[in-house]
């Protein structure tokens, strides 16, 4: 977290992802999801040796994103990313498991004449970056009592929303501190 920033990235327009994150009992119950299972636990496998050039725990992960580079388009729309579960999800930070899904978004085009991608800049706007440390600097975060609220879900909203993360979060949803900026296609 301290040589971290972070940005809140909008986005402009609907975004759409090929879901590869863990399925909830509900989504199971669905016979794509069922297919589709062996591919997600194929995702989720971490790393043994983080250090090795090679890391077989890729091979799937990688055949899958070469397959969604070659076909962004399903059914005439437009399919932004990719949308998979943290190898680090685990009960250890208790927080709601949406907290722990990563969005892989490609790049549409690759210019090397140019910095950014330009459909990925009509597509988000963005804050001024800020660090964990600077925020507390300004103003600490608050200090919330461990009485927990009634439920498990609603345990670990409020664990995420006491965190770090969370009151980071909270601040880059502030408008006024943190307004929201057209990326400059360069």
């Amino acid at each position: 977290m301290h040589t971290c920033a972070v940005s809140r990235f909008q986005n402009k327009v609907e975004l759409n992802f090929i879901d590869l994150s863990l399925p909830t009992k509900e989504k199971l119950k669905l016979s794509i999801y069922q297919e589709l299972v062996p591919l997600i636990i194929s995702c989720m496998i971490p790393v043994v040796n983080a250090s090795d050039t090679f890391k077989p725990e890729y091979i799937i992960p990688q055949l899958i994103f070469e397959w969604f580079l070659k076909n962004r388009e399903i059914n005439g729309k437009t399919i932004h990313g990719i949308a998979y579960t943290s190898t680090h999800l685990n009960d250890e930070f208790y927080f709601p498991d949406d907290k722990f899904i990563n969005y892989a978004i490609p790049v549409f085009d690759v210019n090397e004449k140019h910095k950014y991608c330009k459909k990925l800049c009509s597509i988000f706007q963005l804050t001024k970056p800020t660090t964990n440390d600077i925020e507390k600097l300004k103003w600490a975060y608050p200090v919330e009592g461990w009485n927990y609220p009634e439920g498990e879900e609603h345990k670990r909203m409020f664990n995420y929303d006491i965190s770090d993360f969370g009151n980071l979060e909270g601040r880059l949803v502030d408008t006024d501190n943190f307004p929201l900026q057209t990326i400059v296609y360069k």
